[in-house]
């Protein structure tokens, strides 16, 4: 298997139920090349990650709230869509924190 092949395998979602001869031939590959078992060990890492966000609670700033909404009714033409535009919003902050946290935590983990 080559690199290129490994990396494929290693993005493909993890629930994918890859046929045991795919796990072979990667695990083949990792024992020989070492940029490659670098990678599969940070992916592991950002994934391990990733889960353990899932039970953590970011917190939404003092006032984004408001902030955003205030931002959506400032727009006549967007006045509708006030309660959808708040949760998106927020939605990208939260994900926005998130990823910073990942970012940050697999950047103090290497």
């Amino acid at each position: 298997m080559r690199c290129d092949q490994v990396a494929e395998v290693l993005a493909s979602p993890v629930g994918d139920g890859r046929p045991e001869l795919v796990e072979q031939l990667v695990d083949a590959h990792l024992r020989r090349c070492g940029r490659c078992r670098t990678e599969a060990q940070a992916h592991r890492r950002l994934l391990a990650e990733l889960a353990a966000l899932r039970d953590e609670l970011v917190p939404v700033p003092a006032g984004a709230v408001e902030q955003v909404l205030a931002a959506v009714s400032a727009r006549s033409w967007f006045r509708g869509w006030r309660a959808a535009a708040a949760l998106g919003g927020l939605a990208a902050a939260t994900a926005g924190a998130a990823s910073a946290l990942v970012v940050r935590r697999v950047r103090l983990a290497s």
